[in-house]
């Protein structure tokens, strides 16, 4: 599937979320990737853990926002937990 009407742009985006999927299979860290073309005439992109969600379809500003709200809460729940298991010898 294209991303990008740019081939050079699609190549870059196909190996970011690559580059992410194997961060995440060897770290068990996760991440979501959100890119909104300026255009309407480019797809918006939305990508957890590399791997593109709801590739291509018209998003509405709900959406987005809830993917974003969705992934902000994560970090911040992942951050409570980190916090509340953290000894003395941590960093």
């Amino acid at each position: 599937m294209d991303f990008h009407r740019d081939p050079d742009v699609d190549a870059a985006l196909l190996r970011l979320m690559d580059a992410l999927c194997s961060d995440e299979r060897a770290t068990g860290r996760d991440n979501t990737l959100i890119l909104v073309p300026h255009c309407a005439d480019e797809v918006i992109i939305i990508a957890h853990g590399g791997k593109p969600i709801r590739p291509g379809i018209e998003l509405q500003p709900g959406d987005l926002l809830q993917q974003v709200g969705l992934a902000v809460g994560e970090r911040e729940r992942l951050a409570r937990l980190r916090e509340f298991f953290r000894t003395e010898e941590d960093p």
